[in-house]
């Protein structure tokens, strides 16, 4: 979702940080119910592949476009994912994919959770994320409850652009993978709104996945979404 942004203006997208009432630091990072079962599903998962389509709204000044961008995404564990773009360059393409796939969050980022808030009587957990290498983003903050609730990540970049995004994950067999994201992007005078949807998967796992799911001989199972 954020790959329009870095078509348009070749820079990269981010938000504003959000805190939380609880502030321990060194919290487990797998004490997070989302993390712990992204974890679980980095062990299971040798690789995916699914088409997606990318709806966009660009608002400048008095005008607003709209378009529509199809590609596709490709994860390898431990942790890479590789986007493909129609008529996108191919350095916002891999930019686009380290910030778009919560699988690869911890390859790409030192992770730390800075506490935990009661939501509608369950837990909502803040995490931190900052680049393990130099970035142009300065810091990312995910806020999650439950593994199937959606995911509010919020980056914010060093040239002041912002991104608040809201992932929701398909869960199968306590497997979690991207089924939409949508995004509201800031800076510089623009505004641009994102619907990223994921189309049906094919995996290549450890094992086979029950209840219907067609499993081939090279154990590469297709998925539909919810």
């Amino acid at each position: 979702m954020y790959l329009i942004l870095f078509v348009i203006l070749g820079v990269v997208v981010a938000a504003q940080p959000v805190h939380t009432d609880d502030h321990r630091s060194g919290a487990r990072l797998q004490s997070v119910p989302l993390f712990s079962r992204l974890i679980a599903t980095n062990q299971r998962v040798r690789s995916y592949t699914a088409p997606v389509t990318m709806d966009v709204s660009l608002h400048r000044f008095i005008f607003t476009f709209h378009f529509k961008l199809h590609g596709n995404v490709k994860y390898e564990a431990p942790g890479h994912v590789t986007f493909t773009m129609d008529r996108v360059p191919q350095q916002y393409q891999r930019l686009f994919g380290d910030l778009g796939e919560p699988l690869a969050w911890a390859r790409i980022y030192s992770m730390q959770v800075m506490g935990s808030t009661i939501v509608d009587g369950r837990p909502m957990y803040s995490v931190q994320g900052v680049p393990r290498k130099p970035s142009q983003v300065d810091h990312v903050v995910i806020q999650t409850s439950e593994p199937s609730a959606p995911i509010h990540a919020q980056w914010v970049l060093h040239d002041g652009w912002t991104v608040d995004s809201t992932i929701e994950e398909q869960n199968t067999e306590k497997l979690l993978f991207p089924k939409r994201e949508v995004a509201d992007i800031e800076g510089h005078g623009y505004k641009i709104h994102t619907d990223l949807q994921y189309g049906n998967y094919a995996l290549d796992t450890s094992e086979g996945i029950r209840d219907g799911v067609s499993i081939n001989r090279s154990n590469k199972q297709q998925i539909s979404k919810n």
